[in-house]
Formats: structure tokens, C-alpha cells, sequence
């Protein structure tokens, strides 16, 4: 979601009276919608971890008997709900930093569950002032309600490698798996995107010291050959090649819009080292899966990179540039 003003307006519409002097009408009813002030679209998706920004409610009204007559009682924000998505409401002065915030009326900030990806629906609780605001009269005390929910996606893309140690090994195939999450979004549509894979690769000489194969065929490890190259003919997967070498195969797209797609990529060196990277099509790039970085798998997936010092095989989160 890009960072933006977003306010929320909540307008709680009084149901007609049953009859004169009636003091025990029915319960406000509530609504909710989110909107940017200079767009009049809501803003409906979102990438798991980013905060929802700005959520400020400018009016809420309800009316209510007193012996005057029909009075508006002023409307309070009690607290907020997102419906047991386990995220926290809270106070941010940019978009960018957030702090907790106790006071409900001050809320214009969520943070989402770090883990949470589907459908969020977010939403203001909300009592009245059971007095009229001009008389100061006593009126019927309604209950509490929730307004109409802002519902919206929390997505991720992320690139799953696999473990490939310090040794690649020449004629090994390794795959790369991107995936989509939620299947579907708020509106009950496909979250599939067609996927775009790129391999970034060594050009060491030969397979083995200077080792060389020639063999006319896409496996050759002369000196215009990458080292790393996607299989050809995958299914589900359009193939191509970069630069002047028609078979260092580096681009491979899926021919339709998919929610996961998985990549083979042959070694064919065993000095080889490269990257994949995922794209989709509307989304963006991938994260690399348990992490919030945009970065292509590391081929090989060395443990000595920086990111995991502790050794247990997994990105420290810690030190991830979030």
C-alpha cells in the first residue's frame, strides 16, 4: 500500500420513531468507510507487515426523545476492534513510526499481526452520550456498536530456495518455488498474478578448474555460457534467453496467471553462485521467505552471509533491513 492519508467517517443514521415521547428506540446503527481525501477509491490492499495509516473519524451522530423533542446525543469512540486479527491500533505522527496509543479518540494508526495474511476488517466501536446536546436532558442510553467494517487484504509474495550448500554441484538441478498469499482477496476474487522469474549468474571458465564441456547442446561450459541456467521447456513456464547467448536461459514466465509457480534451475559449474528473483505482475517483488527483504535466493545458500549468526540455518530477523 503506498504511505498515504486515509480518514475513516463514521455515520451513525437514527432510525424513525415509533410514536411521540418514545424514549426506548432502537440501537444506532453504524457505518464505516475508509477513503484518501484526494481519491475517492478506498485503498483495499496492503502488504503483510506495512502499517495502515491515517485512521481519523471526522463525524458520527445520533438522535434520540427528550421532552424537547428529538435531540442529538454526541458520539464517543470507546475502542477499535480488527475483529480478533491480532493486530495493535495505536498513534503514528508520519506513517512511519507508531506508537501504542490507550486513548481510543486518538487512534489513526494499525499495525498489523506480523503474521496475518487474508481478509482484514477493521472497525470503530462506538457509544453514545446519552443526553441531548442541547437541552441536557436525559435521553435513552443505546448500546454499543460496531461500525460497518473496513475490509481489506493483507497480502505477502515471497521466493521459497532451497538449502543448497557451499559446493554446488555441477549437473544438479535445484528448484525455486514463489508463492501468492491469500488465494483470494476481500472481494472474493483470484489473488493469481502471472510470475516472472530472473536468474542472476556466474561465468566462471569451464565446469571443473578448466574443465570445458562442448557438446552442442544448452549444458556447454564454454567461456559464453553461464554457469546457472533455467531448464528449458518447464511446464507452465515460457523459457527465454538473455544476451547474445541464445541458450543462457534466465527469464522464465508463467504462461498464466497462477497463485505458485516453481522454477528448476541446472548448475553447471561447481564454482557456480548466482540469484533468483520473483515478480508478479501487479504486486511486485518477492520477500525472501521468513524475511521482509526483497532479494533474490541466494545460490548458494550460504549460512555465512551476514543474516544468520547464530547458525540455526534461518535469517535473523534482527538484522534484516526492514
Amino acid at each position: 500500500m503506498e504511505k498515504g492519508s486515509l480518514s475513516v467517517i463514521a455515520c451513525l443514521i437514527a432510525l424513525p420513531p415509533k410514536g411521540q415521547g418514545q424514549t426506548d428506540d432502537p440501537p444506532i446503527g453504524g457505518g464505516c468507510s475508509v477513503f484518501r481525501p484526494s481519491d475517492p477509491s478506498p485503498v483495499e490492499y496492503s502488504r503483510r507487515t506495512q502499517l495502515i495509516w491515517e485512521l481519523t473519524p471526522t463525524s458520527a451522530m445520533d438522535f434520540d426523545f427528550t421532552p424537547w423533542g428529538m435531540e442529538e446525543n454526541l458520539v464517543v469512540i470507546v475502542r477499535w476492534t480488527d475483529f480478533r486479527a491480532g493486530g495493535e491500533f495505536g498513534y503514528s505522527p508520519d506513517g512511519q513510526t507508531f506508537f501504542p496509543e490507550s486513548d481510543p479518540e486518538r487512534v489513526n494508526c494499525y499495525r498489523p499481526n506480523p503474521e496475518f495474511v487474508g481478509v482484514l476488517r477493521i472497525a470503530p466501536i462506538l457509544d453514545d452520550i446519552p443526553i441531548g446536546i442541547y437541552s441536557g436532558e436525559p435521553t435513552y442510553d443505546d448500546p454499543v456498536t460496531v461500525g460497518d467494517p473496513w475490509t481489506m487484504t493483507i497480502w505477502e509474495f515471497e521466493i521459497d530456495p532451497p538449502y543448497i550448500d557451499a559446493l554446488p554441484q555441477d549437473g544438479a538441478i535445484y528448484t525455486f518455488t514463489a508463492t501468492i498469499r491469500p488465494q483470494k482477496d476481500h472481494n472474493g476474487q483470484s489473488m493469481a498474478r502471472v510470475i516472472e522469474f530472473g536468474l542472476g549468474s556466474s561465468t566462471e571458465p569451464g565446469y571443473c578448474l578448466n574443465a570445458t564441456r562442448v557438446q552442442g547442446l544448452w549444458t556447454d561450459t564454454t567461456a559464453e555460457d553461464n554457469d546457472l541456467k533455467f531448464v528449458p521447456n518447464q511446464p507452465g513456464l515460457e523459457v527465454y534467453a538473455e544476451g547474445a547467448n541464445p541458450t543462457n536461459y534466465s527469464i522464465a514466465v508463467t504462461s498464466r496467471a497462477v497463485l505458485s509457480a516453481s522454477v528448476q534451475v541446472r548448475c553447471l559449474d561447481y564454482g557456480a553462485y548466482g540469484s533468483v528473483w520473483a515478480y508478479a505482475y501487479g504486486l511486485g517483488l518477492a520477500r525472501w521467505k521468513g524475511t521482509l527483504v526483497e532479494r533474490g535466493a541466494q545460490i548458494p545458500l550460504d549460512q555465512r552471509d551476514g543474516l544468520d549468526n547464530d547458525g540455526d540455518g534461518r535469517v535473523d530477523e534482527d538484522l534484516v533491513d526492514m
